[in-house]
C-alpha cells in the first residue's frame, strides 16, 4: 500500500468507514497510522475505529444476527474434526493416522470451502486420500449439525445467506485493504455486499482473476541487487544496512519469503548489530558508555577513544537502537516458550520413574527451582552420579534431605495420588493451575514482559482446555496433559513489542504495509518463487483447475509476482539479496529480479563492525597483577584425596589440580546405558587379582593351560568378579552374560600374552602403597609386581587408554603413575599392561632385555637413548620430575597452563574445568598428538 493509499484509507476511517484487512498485522499497521494522524491533529481522545481482519468482522456479523447457532472456534473445530477422523479410522484394522495427518486433512477441507470446490464422488482421478477426506468431511458435518454449531470454513456462506435474507445490515461503504487477490468465497461476499448497496473500496485493487496479467515495473535506479556468501552474511549485511539508515528516521522493512529458514539467523545477527541495550547496559538499564565513559582509564582504551566515540555517536544519533528495535513476524509455537514448556514438563511428571534427563530438566528449571535452586541441583547431581537412567519423585524426595524442599516433593506426590482417574477437561484445567501453585512453580519470580505474555498465553491454553468438556468427555490426567501439550504446539505465539521502525516479515504478512526502505532476503532461484506443495488430500488436477495455493509452479509464480509488484508499488528504495551458496549448492538470482535492471552492489557494508564487537574493542583486557600462589597448609594436606591423580593433574595443568583436589570441583556425571568404562575397569582389576592370587605366576598358568582347564577357570573367576561389584541400575541377565563373555574373551587374550613371558612369580597384587613426596603423601595401589627369574622385579599397571612412552621423558608427563610407583622400591622394569581387545601388549621401559615381551632394554631403546643405558640416571630423572610436580602443587602453583591445549589427545579436549578456568578466552595452543599410541617408534 503506497503512502497515498494509506492516507486515503485513514481519511475514510475518519468518516466512520470500516476497514477490513487481509490479516491482523495490517490491521495494527493501519490503526497505528490512524492514531498518529489523530495525535498530529491535536486530538487527545478519539473513538476506536473499526479496523478488523475480514474473518473477525464476519464473526461479529454472525453474532449480531443472533442466528441461534454458536460459532465453533478453531480449537474446538479441530478437536471435533480429529474425533471424526480417528473414529472413522478405528474401524480400519492396521491403519494409523497421526494428528499431523488429521490437521492436513482439515486444511484441505477448509480450502475446499474457501474456493467453492466440490470433490467428485467417483472417477479415476479420485485418490484414496480424497475418498478418505470426503468420508471424514461427511462425518464431521453431520456431527456439527447434530450439535447445532457452525464452523469457520462455513462462515462465509452462512453470512452471505443472511445478507441475501436481509438478516444483517452491512455498512454503506467499507474499505478492503491488502487483498492481492480474492478467493471465490471472498468474491461472493463482495458481490453480496454490493447487491445490498455497500460501496466496497479496495486499497490496493486486487487481481481480477487467475488469468489477469501481472507486469513488474522497470526498477532502474530503485533496485539494488546484493549477492552474499550465504544466508548468515545476508542477515549481517541487512543489519548493517539498517544501521546505516537508522539516523534517517525512516520506516524500514526486511521481507523474507522463506522466513522459517531465516528467522533464527535474523534474530541472532540483528541483535548483535542493532541492540546495544542487550550488550551495553548496567544494572539500572542505562547505556554504560554514555554513563560511565569518563570513568574508564585512558590506559585501557584501545586506539584512543575512536571506538568509544563511535558507540556514543550511534546511541545519540540513532535512538531506534536504544532497545529491542525490530519485530519478526513469524512467531514460534507456544510450546517452545520456556515458561510454558516448563509448566508442561512439570505436569507430565507422574508417579512413575522418568528418564533422568526429563526429571533433571524439571529439577534445574528456574521456573520450578526458584529459591531451592542449589538444593535441587544437588539432587540432580546425586541421581546422575548414581548412573540412574530413570528416577522418580520418590527418589528425588529421598535425596532432598529435610525442610521445605522435601515438603515440596511431598506435596507433589500427594497431589498425584489425590488426582481422580478420569474427569472433564474443565476439571483438569483448574486442577493443573492449583497443582502448579502447590508444587511451587514460578514461586516469587518477577516475570519480564515476554514471560508475562507467555504466562497469559498459558492461562489461555487452560481456558481453551476448559471449553472441551462437551467434545472430549471424561479423560485421564495423562490425556489432559497430552491435549494441553498439543494445543501449545499448534498455537503460534508472537510476543507483542512496541511499535518500531524495523519490521522483519514474510512475503504474505507484508501485504498492504508500507515501508520507506525495503530489503528482500533470499531471492535465489530455488526459493523465490517457492516450490509448490499441493495438499495431498485434494486431487492435483482440481487444485490446478481452481488455482488453490501452492498447487503448481504457475500458482507460486503468480503469487510471487503479485506480492513483488505490491512491494515495489508501496515502497521507496529496494534492496534484494541472495546467497551465492545455499545448502551446499550454488545459487543464482531469481529470474523474477534478474530482468528488472537492478544495479549489482559492488561491495558490502564492511566498514561498520557489530556493536557487540565494538563494545569488546573499546577496552582492552585489563592487566591484573598475578595473584600469589596459595600454598597447601599442613592442616589441609591430611584432607587431600586423589592419590596419584594429584601429580597427574598438576602435570596436565596446574589449575586442573588446584580445582579438582583443593576446590573439590568435578563435572556432573552423565548417566549412560550399560557399564561405564570405570565399572568395566573395576571388574577387570578384580578378575586379574583373582586370577593371579590363584595361579601365583607362570608355572601355575602353564599347568592350567596344559591341563585344558584355563577356559573353565576364567569362566568361574569372571562370575566371581561380577558378584563383587554393585551395578546400578540392575541389568538384565542377558546383558550381564554378554559383559561376562566380553571379559572372559579379554582375559583369555591376555593369558596368551602372559604365556609368552620368561618364567615369573607374582610377588604381590593390588598392593596399597603410601609414598611421601617432599611432604605430599600419595596413597596409591600397585596393580601387580612380578619377579622374573633372577633378573629382577617388574611393576605392572593395567591400562585401557592411550599410552605414549615419549611422554615419560618430559618434565610434565601425562601418565606419571608408573613414575610415582618407581619411587616406592627398586624395580628393574616398569610397564603398562594395555588390556584392550585386539591390542593386548606390554608398553614400558626395562633395565635389561627379556623381562617383558616387546619391552626393549634401556640401552637398545631409541626413546630412552639419551640416558645411554643408565637406569639409575633415568630413575633419578623421574624422581626429580615427580618431586618438582609435588612441590609445585604444595606451593600453590595454579596457573592455567595446559601441557597440550588442543590436538587429538589435548589436555583441554578432555578436561571438565573449561568453564571454570575460561581457557577459551586465552591464547593457548598446543601441538596435535602425532604419535601412534605408544611412542615407541616401532613399526
Amino acid at each position: 500500500m503506497s503512502k497515498e493509499m494509506l492516507e486515503e484509507t485513514v481519511s475514510h476511517i475518519k468518516r466512520g468507514v470500516p476497514v477490513l484487512t487481509v490479516n491482523a498485522r495490517l490491521s495494527r499497521h493501519i490503526a497505528r497510522a490512524y492514531d498518529l494522524r489523530m495525535r498530529q491533529e491535536g486530538n487527545s481522545l478519539w473513538q476506536t475505529p473499526m479496523i478488523l481482519p475480514l474473518a473477525s468482522w464476519l464473526e461479529r456479523l454472525w453474532e449480531s444476527a443472533a442466528s441461534g447457532q454458536p460459532l465453533l472456534d478453531g480449537l474446538r473445530a479441530g478437536v471435533l474434526w480429529e474425533k471424526a477422523v480417528l473414529g472413522a479410522v478405528r474401524a480400519l484394522p492396521g491403519v494409523l493416522i497421526t494428528r499431523g495427518v488429521a490437521q492436513s486433512a482439515y486444511e484441505a477441507y477448509s480450502l475446499l470451502k474457501e474456493y467453492s470446490v466440490t470433490l467428485p464422488q467417483g472417477g479415476i482421478y479420485l485418490t484414496e486420500e480424497a475418498r478418505a477426506l470426503w468420508k471424514w468431511a461427511g462425518i464431521y458435518e453431520a456431527e456439527i449439525k447434530r450439535l447445532g454449531f457452525i464452523d469457520g470454513p462455513s462462515l462465509f456462506k452462512a453470512v452471505i445467506d443472511l445478507m441475501d435474507r436481509g438478516r444483517v445490515c452491512p455498512p454503506p461503504s467499507l474499505v478492503m485493504a491488502g487483498f492481492d487477490e480474492l478467493t471465490p468465497m471472498t468474491a461472493r461476499l463482495v458481490a453480496a455486499l454490493e447487491k445490498r448497496g455497500t460501496e466496497v473500496i479496495f486499497r490496493p485493487s486486487p487481481l481480477l482473476g487467475p488469468d489477469s496479467a501481472i507486469s513488474l515495473p522497470d526498477m532502474s535506479g530503485r533496485l539494488i541487487v546484493r549477492p552474499c556468501a550465504d544466508e548468515t552474511q545476508e542477515a549481517v549485511q541487512a543489519a548493517r544496512w539498517l544501521r546505516s539508515i537508522a539516523a534517517l528516521g525512516v520506516r524500514a522493512g526486511v521481507i523474507v519469503p522463506d522466513m522459517k529458514r531465516y528467522r533464527d539467523i535474523i534474530k541472532r545477527e540483528f541483535r548483535a548489530e542493532l541492540t546495544p541495550r542487550r550488550i551495553l547496559v548496567d544494572g539500572e538499564g542505562d547505556d554504560i558508555f554514555n554513563k560511565h565513559s569518563e570513568r574508564i582509564p585512558r590506559s585501557l582504551l584501545r586506539g584512543g577513544t575512536s571506538e568509544l566515540q563511535t558507540i556514543n555517536s550511534l546511541l545519540e544519533n540513532s535512538p531506534r537502537l536504544a532497545a529491542e528495535n525490530f519485530n519478526i513476524s513469524l512467531g514460534v509455537p507456544l510450546y517452545e516458550e520456556p515458561l510454558v514448556n516448563s509448566a508442561l514438563v512439570v505436569l507430565s511428571i507422574g508417579g512413575w520413574r522418568e528418564d533422568i534427563s526429563r526429571l533433571g530438566s524439571v529439577l534445574l528449571c528456574p521456573y520450578f527451582a526458584c529459591a531451592d535452586a542449589m538444593a535441587l541441583a544437588g539432587v540432580d547431581v546425586a541421581l546422575k552420579e548414581a548412573n540412574r537412567l530413570k528416577a522418580g519423585l520418590e527418589d528425588a524426595r529421598a535425596l532432598a534431605g529435610g525442610g521445605a524442599l522435601k515438603a515440596r516433593f511431598g506435596e507433589w506426590i500427594a497431589a498425584l495420588r489425590e488426582a481422580p482417574k478420569k474427569e472433564l477437561p474443565g476439571f483438569w484445567a483448574k486442577s493443573f493451575s492449583r497443582f502448579l501453585k502447590r508444587v511451587g512453580w514460578l514461586g516469587s519470580i518477577k516475570l519480564s514482559s515476554r514471560e508475562y505474555q507467555a504466562f497469559a498465553a498459558w492461562n489461555g491454553l487452560l481456558e481453551g482446555l476448559s471449553g472441551l468438556d462437551d467434545l472430549l468427555g471424561r479423560i485421564s490426567r495423562a490425556e489432559a496433559v497430552s491435549r494441553l501439550a498439543s494445543m501449545a504446539k499448534d498455537r503460534i505465539h508472537q510476543p507483542e513489542n512496541p511499535d518500531c521502525g524495523i519490521e522483519a516479515l514474510g512475503l504474505l504478512e507484508s501485504a498492504g504495509i508500507r515501508f520507506d526502505h525495503v530489503w528482500i532476503m533470499g531471492c535465489h532461484e530455488r526459493s523465490f518463487p517457492s516450490q509448490p506443495s499441493p495438499n495431498p488430500f485434494i486431487p492435483l488436477y482440481l487444485q490446478k483447475m481452481h488455482g488453490l495455493p501452492h498447487s503448481s509452479h504457475e500458482r507460486e509464480l503468480r503469487f510471487a509476482k503479485s506480492a513483488l509488484k505490491r512491494v515495489f508499488d508501496g515502497s521507496g528504495a529496494i534492496t534484494a539479496s541472495y546467497p551465492l551458496n545455499s545448502d551446499g549448492k550454488e545459487a543464482r538470482l531469481s529470474p523474477l529480479l534478474s530482468g528488472l535492471n537492478g544495479r549489482i552492489a559492488d561491495s558490502g557494508f564492511a566498514a561498520t563492525s557489530r556493536l557487540k564487537d565494538l563494545s569488546r574493542n573499546v577496552c582492552a583486557l585489563e592487566e591484573m597483577p598475578a595473584e600469589p600462589p596459595i600454598p597447601v597448609p599442613p592442616e589441609e594436606r591430611g584432607r587431600l584425596t586423589g592419590g596419584t591423580e594429584i601429580i597427574k593433574n598438576q602435570s596436565l595443568c596446574p589449575f586442573k589440580a588446584f580445582a579438582t583436589h583443593r576446590l573439590n570441583a568435578r563435572a556432573i556425571a552423565i548417566p549412560d546405558f550399560g557399564l561405564s568404562e570405570r565399572e568395566r575397569g573395576g571388574i577387570l582389576h578384580i578378575a586379574m587379582k583373582l586370577f593371579w592370587e590363584a595361579l601365583g605366576g607362570s608355572e601355575g598358568l602353564k599347568g592350567l593351560k596344559d591341563g585344558g582347564g584355563l577356559d573353565g577357570f576364567i569362566h568361574d573367576l569372571t562370575l566371581r568378579a561380577f558378584t563383587q561389584v554393585n551395578l546400578y541400575p540392575p541389568f538384565s541377565d542377558r546383558f550381564l552374560e554378554m559383559e561376562r563373555e566380553r571379559c572372559e574373551a579379554l582375559l583369555k587374550e591376555w593369558a596368551g600374552i602372559e604365556s609368552g613371558r620368561e618364567p615369573f612369580v607374582v610377588k604381590m597384587v593390588e598392593r596399597r602403597a603410601e609414598i611421601d613426596i617432599n611432604g605430599l603423601r600419595i596413597k596409591g595401589r600397585l596393580d601387580r609386581v612380578d619377579t622374573v627369574g633372577g633378573k629382577g622385579d617388574v611393576v605392572i599397571d593395567y591400562k585401557s587408554g592411550v599410552v605414549n612412552r615419549k611422554d615419560w621423558l618430559t618434565g610434565r608427563p601425562k601418565d606419571p603413575q608408573l613414575l610415582i610407583y618407581s619411587l616406592s622400591g627398586r624395580f628393574d622394569a616398569i610397564s603398562f599392561a594395555r588390556v584392550v581387545p585386539g591390542e593386548c601388549r606390554f608398553i614400558g621401559i626395562s633395565r635389561a632385555g627379556d623381562l617383558l615381551p616387546g619391552v626393549r632394554a634401556l640401552e637398545r631403546d631409541r626413546i630412552t637413548g639419551a640416558f645411554g643405558g643408565d637406569w639409575d640416571g633415568l630413575m633419578a630423572f623421574w624422581k626429580k620430575t615427580v618431586e618438582d610436580l609435588a612441590a609445585a602443587f604444595l606451593s600453590g602453583v595454579a596457573d592455567v597452563d595446559p601441557v597440550e591445549a588442543r590436538g587429538r589427545n589435548g589436555t583441554c579436549v578432555h578436561c571438565d574445568m573449561a568453564l571454570l578456568c575460561r581457557v577459551v578466552e586465552m591464547d593457548v595452543s598446543g601441538d596435535a598428538d602425532d604419535g601412534n599410541g605408544d611412542g615407541d617408534g616401532d613399526d
